[in-house]
């Protein structure tokens, strides 16, 4: 396993969870920013591949101050990552929105574009879609409590 930058993890985690909020059927998130936060906390605490994100568990655990929504929206219109095929965006919709490149052909219902950008996202820590997938179902469980 490849020590990852405090950057490249939140590129990861804010890909993974967008990855597993669309296999889940969901492309927006509501505004309700405490919510989120508090809901996906509980929702990392619970995952098991939380391990190979050490600045999100110490933030997770509450070692490290900063915004949790930060890290789940990190890759924006100014930090994406083109070869990805989407970003968050925060216009357009009452909280922040998964949105795809103007030239992308990706595709949440094709298991190539989903494995491809799980690939591109946890490569080098062995993290399968299906991972992804299930953090944003426990958050999005957590989230309707």
């Amino acid at each position: 396993m490849i020590k990852l930058t405090k950057k490249d993890q939140y590129k990861h985690i804010s890909g993974g969870v967008a990855l597993g909020l669309m296999m889940n059927g969901v492309s927006q998130l509501p505004a309700d920013k405490i919510a989120i936060e508090l809901a996906f906390v509980k929702a990392w605490r619970r995952w098991q591949y939380r391990q190979h994100y050490s600045w999100m568990t110490r933030i997770a655990s509450g070692k490290k101050d900063l915004d949790v929504i930060h890290i789940i929206t990190y890759l924006n219109e100014r930090t994406r990552v083109p070869y990805l095929g989407y970003y968050w965006e925060f216009y357009g919709g009452p909280g922040p929105t998964i949105n795809f490149h103007e030239h992308t052909s990706f595709n949440t219902e094709d298991s190539n574009d989903i494995e491809h950008a799980a690939s591109t996202i946890g490569q080098q820590q062995g993290i399968l879609a299906s991972a992804w997938s299930d953090l944003a179902s426990k958050f999005l469980v957590i989230l309707e409590e």
